[in-house]
């Protein structure tokens, strides 16, 4: 899918990335990170922090050509993380949001924006700058848990999922309705559990 065909200057300074510099990266303001668009995306909406993000990418410790890491081994070779709450590297939580539906970017994280002075053993040695192709395939807002709803939130979740469950039954994908219902189920059981007012 992704490849190395974009490289960055290692001898690229701040100063040529925050004028627009070398082959077109820019630097994101008040960081060390590097972002090229290769591909514009769609519409003018961006992920804020908590949204659920889904994204293509491969990633490769610059310098080298093989990737270590890409999303193909998840189903559909799509990635899913909540943005900005430091479930990726912290580049990603500070170039997702600047990021459109359908934009694929190439994205230089120095180490302190990646995985630092540790590394990630084995497959990331210590103090790594990674090169990383992403692709923001989409993104929406999480859905909340049982604990965060008022009952008719509750309930409107559950019968959001019934819906859902009834039309996958009605079409015959009965392991689409099987789920649904169970992703229903415990909101409408947290309704019926409320005491009446």
């Amino acid at each position: 899918f992704f490849g190395p065909a974009w490289m960055l200057s290692p001898e690229m300074t701040p100063a040529e990335s925050s004028a627009g510099g070398a082959d077109g990266f820019e630097l994101l303001p008040g960081t060390g990170v590097l972002k090229k668009v290769l591909s514009v995306g769609a519409g003018e909406d961006r992920p804020q922090t908590g949204n659920v993000a889904c994204v293509r990418y491969t990633a490769t410790i610059h310098g080298e050509a093989a990737p270590f890491d890409s999303s193909e081994p998840n189903q559909d070779g799509v990635y899913e993380f909540l943005v900005g709450l430091g479930h990726v590297v912290k580049g990603w939580d500070l170039v997702i949001p600047t990021m459109r539906r359908g934009e694929r970017c190439a994205v230089r994280c120095p180490p302190e924006y990646a995985y630092g002075k540790a590394g990630n053993p084995p497959s990331v040695p210590p103090q790594a700058s990674l090169d990383y192709e992403v692709e923001l395939v989409d993104f929406r807002e999480r859905e909340r848990q049982v604990w965060e709803l008022t009952p008719e939130n509750q309930l409107a979740a559950g019968e959001r999922h019934k819906s859902e469950g009834n039309t996958a039954f009605r079409s015959g994908d009965w392991q689409a309705a099987r789920a649904a219902y169970n992703a229903g189920t415990p909101y409408l059981r947290a309704f019926l559990a409320e005491p009446s007012a």
